[in-house]
């Protein structure tokens, strides 16, 4: 039929499969394995409120860490949803980073100050808004994992996807 099917992309997919402005399948993200619906709702709601995310520190700011997890983080990011945030290197948000085991473990804890100081925020004498600067947590840099790293650890998240659709009609963009 020659229909592009694109994997879950956390600016474009919905709950399940849907078709974009192209004509294109794009895989749901509460069919991945270990995203449930409560995490891709509160995904959807931020994104139709305040629009697409710019990155993965907009990201993990406007979501609320008690609703999506580090495991929803880490199955969006080995399935690929993240990557059009611009970071596409998966290895390095599974790296030893800052103080933590993981570099998601930072950005989920830069997430939480970041709202915790907006929340906290105070008028000060002269009416100016005191804001505290939170420092991000830099992306480790490592060697990406190899093609065939990354298409297994996708398998596994997708699998669902790869039993319904014939492989040679499978693009995994």
């Amino acid at each position: 039929m020659d229909i592009d099917v694109l994997g879950p992309d956390i600016n474009e997919s919905g709950i399940d499969f849907s078709v974009n402005k192209k004509g294109q399948i794009r895989f749901g993200m509460s069919a991945m394995k270990g995203v449930g619906e409560g995490p891709v709702l509160e995904i959807l709601e931020e994104r139709n409120k305040n629009g697409n995310f710019e990155d993965i520190y907009d990201l993990v700011k406007r979501l609320d860490s008690s609703n999506v997890t580090k495991k929803s983080y880490e199955t969006l990011i080995l399935g690929g949803a993240l990557d059009s945030t611009g970071h596409k290197n998966r290895a390095a948000f599974f790296a030893k980073s800052g103080k933590s085991e993981t570099f998601i473990e930072d950005l989920i804890k830069y997430g939480q100050t970041v709202k915790k100081h907006s929340s906290g925020i105070q008028q000060t004498l002269f009416g100016d808004i005191s804001n505290v600067m939170v420092e991000k947590p830099l992306l480790p840099d490592i060697e990406p994992w190899t093609l065939m790293d990354m298409l297994e650890k996708k398998r596994r998240l997708l699998e669902f996807m790869l039993q319904v659709i014939p492989s040679k009609n499978l693009s995994l963009k």
